[in-house]
């Protein structure tokens, strides 16, 4: 009577997990891919500028992504770090989305604002 090979429950899932990671992490880099080219290949500042601001936002996602990646399960994993990088990349990614790590777009800003002003 032939046996059928058959991988274990728990490492049939990490198949699909480890898959769906890459695949999420393509996606991802595709999107920076197609936002980057649209940001160089545009001639408005202002739309410039926002693509630019997309395109490290989704880093930070992939930052967070790469975090909540479940690490080797062969591998000990520090869990207090583990948090700590995490909650470092959602913090860096929330202040970026609202300009706190970006002063010298908030000058760039101003300073077309004082530009149009005079023209």
């Amino acid at each position: 009577m032939p046996h059928s090979i058959s991988h274990p429950p728990a490492l049939e899932g990490r198949t699909l997990l480890d898959e769906l990671n890459h695949r999420i992490k393509n996606e991802l880099a595709s999107v920076i891919n197609l936002v980057s080219f649209k940001a160089v290949w545009t001639d408005n500042v202002e739309a410039k500028e926002e693509l630019s601001n997309v395109v490290d936002l989704l880093h930070q996602h992939v930052e967070v992504h790469s975090i909540l990646t479940m690490p080797d399960r062969d591998a000990l994993v520090d869990a207090g770090e583990q948090l700590r990088k995490l909650g470092l990349a959602m913090s860096r990614g929330l202040r970026e989305s609202v300009g706190l790590l970006r002063p010298e777009r908030q000058i760039m800003a101003l300073y077309r604002r004082s530009r149009d002003d005079v023209n």
